[in-house]
């Protein structure tokens, strides 16, 4: 198989998902390349920090962050990654992404990719996509990058100290240099349809913070959340919408 100066990071906590999902997803892909894996499961610094210091060890042309539970379910996928941001070195791509519909009411976010979930791999809440889409940010489950991207700006580590937002935020930092982010067509399995969990309100609070006083709202593919509100109020609609939806399921 031709090798290509690509190299897959990706931080993992469990090695048994790790190897079932990702590497041998990429072990039936149609070029070989450099896989990097970081045992997470105890770190006491987050993703961002992590990748950055991979990344700076890395001599790769192209880098793609990805999490242990996802498979890339066409043996092409590596390579047309490797090829679009050889083409395109100032963009940043993403399995995931959300953009804006202005045409809809209300200027509703539209998250699009190739993503099914879940573990019978049914699951799909992303508006399918035939080309690279222009988005506001990508998704953390897998995004990529040419190393001119990175050497013009790293993830931000001391706002996205835990494991949520960091990819999202990199898209926001990176597009006030001009570095443009895109749905990219690949099609992948990610096993995990995300969770809630305590780290992502801490973190939420950080990126409040940084954004106040420049955007009304941060969008990601998971939550639109305005900056302007506090945390604390967001989280409890959060919890409230989530269990009038179980509810209303049981009553179904």
């Amino acid at each position: 198989m031709e090798d290509v100066s690509l190299e897959v990071f990706c931080i993992y906590t469990d090695v048994n998902i790790l190897n079932e999902f990702l590497i041998q997803s990429l072990k039936k892909q149609n070029v070989d390349c450099k896989i990097t894996t970081y045992n997470g499961k105890d770190s006491q610094i987050g993703a961002a920090e992590i990748y950055n210091k991979l990344i700076a060890q890395s001599d790769a042309d192209v880098i793609v962050c990805v999490h242990q539970d996802v498979s890339f379910e066409d043996k092409n996928a590596i390579m047309d990654i490797y090829n679009y941001l050889k083409a395109h070195p100032m963009s940043i791509i993403g399995a995931a992404g959300v953009y804006i519909d202005t045409l809809q009411p209300g200027s509703r976010a539209v998250v699009c990719g190739n993503v099914v979930e879940g573990n019978i791999k049914e699951f799909s809440r992303l508006t399918p996509i035939s080309k690279p889409k222009e988005v506001i940010a990508v998704d953390e489950c897998m995004f990529a990058f040419n190393r001119k991207v990175f050497e013009c700006i790293q993830l931000d580590s001391e706002t996205c100290s835990g494991w949520h937002f960091y990819a999202t935020d990199y898209c926001y930092s990176a597009r006030n240099l001009g570095i443009k982010s895109y749905a990219f067509p690949v099609y992948i399995w990610h096993k995990s349809t995300g969770k809630i969990e305590k780290d992502f309100y801490v973190q939420l609070r950080r990126i409040k913070k940084k954004y106040k006083k420049r955007e009304s709202f941060f969008i990601t593919p998971c939550i639109r959340y305005n900056t302007h509100i506090p945390v604390l109020r967001y989280e409890i609609a959060r919890k409230i919408r989530c269990i009038l939806v179980k509810y209303k399921n049981r009553s179904m």
